[in-house]
């Protein structure tokens, strides 16, 4: 199957449910019972409120798929990697044909369940059936939804708004260290569980003038400032070490938050960066040889045979830090924190360094 748009969130995380809903039953499986199990777990489930009009909660659904794992079990079989069934399979397959006809860029929940009218026979469909469910009903339903999903997905990108409601950001709120303050943003990213929550772009210059914005993941952060580790060799290596200046951003959207750094650059020592050059995963230190960051490459399976040639030559050792691998050191000069707040009237407060000591203001949004 290709995978020619990507899926929302939530029928991302319906999938990683089956996977783990099949486990947790052990099966050696995913089947179709699995997917919609997944997709009656997430939070705003589709499924979820045609449970609650007939009475029934995600039990009645689990007992069933509970027996079938009993009923699997009893047959035995030999353990073998868990894999997609094939009518998992074409329930996905289905979702994208469903996608295509409504012309939507994207695959969700209601994609997937909607696949299961063309298919009353897999084991999702007929554990809906014993419970009561019309498969016709259940699809008008998804329709519906997918029909307003279509309405939002094709506004005028000019007039899509969104409001900014979750907090106020006040100066007698914020610490007086912005590298405390941003230390304490990120760990609340992480508790709310956002993917990637140390994700920022970098922004560098080259030697015209041409800034360039990338994602990297922040791999330190302390007094002296923030670290990131990256080829020296690569685009953004090569115009750090011309121009050791660059501005960095994190966005936390599901926090309403952005926090905007800018300052000095310089490389970490060779001892810090072996240090976290060997904690990382065997097959991200080996990439780090195979890869000659940001140069052309010819294919990706010549990647792959650069991979399989340093596995061989590092074979039985630890895999070295490449020289032209390492850390880098941003020393923030400014660091703003921005809140959104309704009517566009949001909170931005800029921390400015003045010698050893920080500057704080307030901002017009």
């Amino acid at each position: 199957m290709s995978m020619w748009e990507p899926f929302r969130e939530p029928a991302r995380r319906a999938i990683v449910l089956a996977q783990e809903g099949a486990q947790r039953y052990q099966s050696d499986h995913i089947g179709t019972e699995h997917i919609t199990l997944g997709i009656l777990e997430i939070d705003e489930s589709p499924l979820l409120p045609l449970f609650e009009e007939r009475g029934l909660n995600i039990d009645a659904y689990l007992d069933r798929v509970r027996r079938s794992a009993v009923a699997d079990a009893a047959r035995g079989g030999q353990e073998r990697e868990m894999i997609f069934t094939p009518n998992a399979k074409q329930m996905i397959e289905f979702a994208f044909e469903r996608a295509r006809t409504l012309n939507h860029r994207f695959i969700s929940t209601e994609h997937l369940v909607s696949a299961l009218v063309r298919m009353p026979k897999c084991a999702a469909a007929k554990y809906l059936i014993e419970l009561g469910f019309d498969l016709q009903a259940i699809v008008a339903r998804m329709t519906e939804q997918l029909e307003a999903l279509t309405r939002v997905d094709q506004r005028d990108i000019a007039t899509s708004r969104r409001s900014y409601l979750r907090a106020a950001l006040l100066e007698s709120a914020v610490d007086a260290d912005p590298i405390a303050q941003l230390q304490r943003w990120i760990a609340e990213a992480v508790q709310a569980e956002i993917i990637e929550p140390n994700a920022m772009s970098i922004s560098t210059v080259d030697e015209r003038g041409q800034p360039s914005s990338r994602i990297v993941l922040l791999r330190g952060i302390e007094q002296r400032g923030l670290v990131f580790f990256t080829s020296y060799l690569s685009r953004k290596g090569t115009e750090l070490q011309k121009n050791p200046r660059a501005a960095l951003m994190f966005y936390w959207p599901e926090l309403e938050r952005q926090a905007r750094i800018e300052g000095s650059v310089e490389q970490v020592s060779d001892e810090e960066s072996d240090a976290y050059f060997a904690q990382r995963p065997r097959g991200h230190q080996l990439s780090a040889w195979a890869s000659e960051q940001s140069e052309p490459v010819e294919s990706q399976a010549l990647l792959a045979q650069r991979v399989e040639d340093y596995a061989a030559r590092f074979e039985g050792e630890d895999v070295p830090r490449p020289h032209s691998w390492g850390g880098f050191l941003v020393r923030p000069t400014r660091i703003e924190f921005w809140q959104g707040r309704e009517n566009r009237l949001h909170d931005r407060l800029e921390f400015t360094k003045e010698g050893t000591s920080w500057k704080l203001q307030r901002l017009s949004p």
